[in-house]
């Protein structure tokens, strides 16, 4: 996906090389990453978990790729009808963990499989961030307020990502 997103200037070496140069010199990491990207395939979304969990990036997170007007992406999502000038823009705020259903994809993985994905990656920045915060009490301070909201008015969504959490913490007790 590199040499698609980034036309060959970087490579996964040198991503591992400047991870490790900076926790080296004492300067944490932070990573955010985009999933869904037209073309990418499951082996490349597999890669990045690895790379992910593989690495010493402290924090960060990933969100769906969306198309913005002017970019690219944009228009490749008009070409595909994917996107329209007269759009609905809701489906640009939607939250892919919550309301997957909702939200635009331009990926030509399909949805739930990518919504799983999208899962695995959540679970793993919960687990940095929180090592990283040290305390359940301090990452859940950072958590947007507005999510928690979501969550408080979908019971089976909170009961999720209590499970999450807890998966989270048992991790954490045994690193």
């Amino acid at each position: 996906m590199l040499k698609i997103i980034k036309r060959n200037t970087v490579t996964i070496k040198q991503n591992y090389k400047a991870v490790e140069i900076l926790q080296k010199n004492g300067i944490n990491a932070v990573g955010f990453f985009m999933l869904g990207y037209p073309g990418e395939t499951i082996k490349d979304v597999e890669k990045t978990l690895k790379f992910i969990e593989q690495t010493k990036i402290a924090q960060g997170g990933t969100q769906i790729t969306l198309p913005y007007p002017g970019t690219e992406l944009w228009d490749f999502a008009l070409k595909k009808g994917i996107v329209s000038k007269n759009m609905k823009w809701g489906s640009f705020q939607a939250d892919f963990g919550t309301d997957f259903k909702k939200v635009l994809i331009i990926s030509y993985i399909n949805r739930e499989l990518l919504h799983k994905y999208y899962l695995k990656f959540v679970e793993i920045w919960l687990y940095k961030n929180l090592k990283k915060s040290f305390s359940l009490k301090d990452y859940i301070k950072k958590l947007r307020f507005k999510y928690i909201l979501k969550l408080i008015k979908k019971p089976s969504k909170a009961i999720h990502l209590l499970k999450m959490v807890l998966t989270v913490l048992d991790r954490k007790s045994v690193v």
